[in-house]
């Protein structure tokens, strides 16, 4: 968008180009400023420098002309800021895909748009990313898709899935091999698979990143209740409590259950 003289009535003249349109308008109103007579022309300039805010601050160097022209701080159109939109929570994803775009593979791009699309909350688009991020052979999106596949009850799908992302997987990506084997394990739980879930979950705890392996915790807490070795189980409800985020929903139910376990065994 250009503005236009028809849109600022009191200049005279206007360059062609957006940048001499701006500068006119913004220096026009420090000449009129003191003329009470145009005090009404000058009110609806004001509203139309604000609400042209995104596209001035987009084409015009504000910051370069307030050096050359030092004006006065109350002179507030020469410190126009751009809106805030409601997306400008995701600046990281953007930043992230750019960085992507030039240095990784097109699954992990698929990838990243699966991680924005369940932050809008939007799961099937993001189910659709992993998907194509698993047939590019990223051994995240295999788990992605299989986490989502578990939180929709089809666990021999998740199991099959989680199973293609450990063959894909290096040995130096600890945190994706934790992942896999953390949401095999949950998946076998599921399945009522307890001596398997109980290896693949004592494997995701292996790579010792207590950080992030609340979940392994709280899930193996679970298998152990199952095969009856309840003074085990309780060793990993108290791991489960120590380092699980309320943040995660699935960890803040876990924590609930392990206060509950931990309770049931004071005097």
């Amino acid at each position: 968008m250009v503005l236009t003289k028809e849109q600022y009535p009191l200049i005279g003249h206007l360059d062609a180009t957006p940048e001499g349109v701006s500068l006119e308008v913004l220096t026009d109103v420090n000449a009129n400023q003191v003329h009470q007579k145009k005090l009404i022309v000058l009110t609806k300039l004001d509203s139309c420098l604000k609400k042209q805010a995104a596209v001035i601050t987009r084409r015009v160097p504000l910051a370069d002309w307030r050096a050359s022209f030092n004006p006065p701080q109350d002179s507030w159109w020469w410190f126009l800021e751009a809106p805030t939109h409601r997306l400008d929570r995701f600046d990281w994803f953007w930043n992230a895909l750019t960085v992507t775009s030039l240095t990784a593979s097109l699954p992990q791009i698929d990838y990243n748009l699966g991680r924005l699309y369940e932050d809008l909350e939007q799961s099937d688009k993001a189910r659709t990313q992993y998907r194509l991020a698993a047939q590019g052979d990223l051994d995240a999106g295999y788990n992605e898709l299989a986490r989502l596949s578990i939180e929709n009850k089809k666990y021999s799908e998740a199991v099959s899935l989680l199973f293609k992302g450990l063959e894909l997987v290096s040995e130096e990506d600890k945190e994706t091999r934790y992942a896999l084997w953390k949401n095999l394990g949950w998946a076998q739980l599921e399945q009522k698979r307890y001596a398997e879930a109980e290896t693949s979950l004592r494997e995701a705890i292996s790579f010792n990143n207590t950080q992030n392996q609340a979940s392994a915790h709280c899930l193996l807490a679970q298998v152990l209740e199952e095969k009856d070795a309840a003074k085990s189980a309780l060793t990993e409800w108290e791991n489960c409590l120590k380092y699980a985020n309320p943040r995660y929903p699935e960890e803040y139910e876990w924590i609930e259950q392990a206060r509950q376990r931990i309770d049931q065994q004071k005097p």
